[in-house]
């Protein structure tokens, strides 16, 4: 009898366990997910994050930051003078030359030379000529001179719509007619072509810029300032050039400060090439400048929520939490950098690993701004901020 009496009582202890298990149960699935949640993670009575469970506000693997000042950069070149000169001189000569026309045999020579016709004006050819005939001189296939020459030969004017790059001059003594067993000749010597040649070995300048790629991505306006001292009217066409692109060409004002307008797309990230050349005439060209205003950066801004009930009525966290920012850094280098929270600045300059802030008087219910303004290029491994 007390054996079945025994066994009763357990199976009856057995059922009410179960019985109290399954209402458990049912009340923790029946519980809001928050409430649960605390439940669950062991949090205590009062609502608060457990000091061995930290409430992670916000957590981010931020990476490299880059420091831009915002506002004008300004890269000055070096002053220079550009001139041209212009003056007589000989462009090409040939020493001898011999032509001949008889019944049975005829001789022509030729004068090959090459001109720069951009910076050539006014040539002449010149010769001493020996013989007897009408001479013909033609330039590239045109007829320039035909005459009886005995010694010096007259200025012969070389119509500069003739000349080409490579030319030739062409030399043929005319027949000795009906008499046929004569001949007519010439001995032609000192052949010069002489003309007013602009030297154009100091008209140009060449500079550069190294433009950052950030501040490219950053640039509002560019523009190039310099001041030019000339005389407006022996000047010619002044250039100048960003990269092989013409950004101005014309007559410069003169004695004022000159100011050209850069497209963004004229500048590259890296070396850029400022090329100055002049046309005819003498500038000096000083007080160069290329002027860019950056955009004001765009910082990191991240958002985070913190729960009401957390704060005190008048919003100010509760006594038993504080909250901490942790900056963690891949080495000792100094950082200097600035954290701001809802506005309010928190100031970094160190050189360690990790760096923690108490900013617990820095957050207010509902949604928190923080933002990180580098004042140097800075690593960070990790931000965290969170409640104990």
């Amino acid at each position: 009898m007390r054996q079945k009496f025994g066994q009763a009582t357990a199976s009856g202890a057995a059922i009410t366990l179960i019985v109290i298990t399954v209402v458990v149960v049912l009340y923790v699935l029946f519980l809001p997910p928050a409430e649960r949640l605390k439940l669950l993670e062991g949090e205590n009575g009062n609502g608060e994050p457990s000091p061995s469970r930290p409430e992670v506000l916000l957590e981010e693997f931020v990476g490299r930051l880059q420091y831009v000042r915002g506002g004008d950069v300004n890269f000055d070149l070096q002053s220079f003078n550009l001139r041209t000169i212009t003056s007589a001189q000989v462009v090409a000569s040939k020493s001898n030359m011999y032509v001949k026309n008889s019944l049975f045999d005829t001789i022509t020579d030729t004068f090959n030379f090459n001109v720069d016709t951009s910076r050539s004006e006014d040539l002449l050819l010149t010769f001493n000529a020996r013989g007897k005939g009408h001479l013909e001189v033609k330039l590239n296939g045109e007829r320039v001179f035909f005459g009886e020459i005995d010694g010096n030969s007259p200025p012969i004017y070389l119509n500069k719509n003739l000349l080409e790059s490579s030319n030739t001059l062409f030399f043929e003594v005319s027949s000795p007619g009906i008499v046929f067993w004569s001949f007519n000749s010439y001995e032609i010597t000192s052949a010069r072509i002489i003309g007013d040649v602009t030297d154009t070995t100091r008209s140009m300048n060449q500079q550069t810029v190294s433009v950052s790629e950030m501040q490219l991505d950053l640039l509002s306006t560019a523009r190039l300032r310099y001041f030019v001292s000339c005389n407006p009217n022996e000047v010619k066409e002044f250039e100048i050039k960003l990269n092989h692109n013409s950004i101005f060409k014309g007559i410069p004002d003169c004695s004022v400060l000159n100011h050209v307008s850069i497209s963004r797309s004229d500048l590259y990230p890296g070396v850029n090439f400022f090329e100055f050349s002049l046309e005819e005439g003498m500038v000096t060209v000083d007080q160069l400048r290329l002027m860019i205003q950056l955009e004001t950066p765009q910082t990191p801004l991240y958002y985070f929520d913190v729960e009401d009930r957390f704060f005190y009525e008048n919003e100010s966290l509760r006594a038993s939490v504080d909250a901490t920012l942790k900056l963690e850094f891949p080495n000792t280098d100094r950082k200097r950098l600035e954290v701001f929270i809802n506005g309010r600045i928190i100031s970094i300059n160190i050189a360690d690993f990790k760096v923690e802030r108490d900013v617990s008087t820095y957050l207010r219910p509902g949604l928190n701004t923080l933002e990180i303004r580098p004042l140097q290029d800075i690593d960070i491994v990790e931000m965290r901020l969170e409640l104990t």
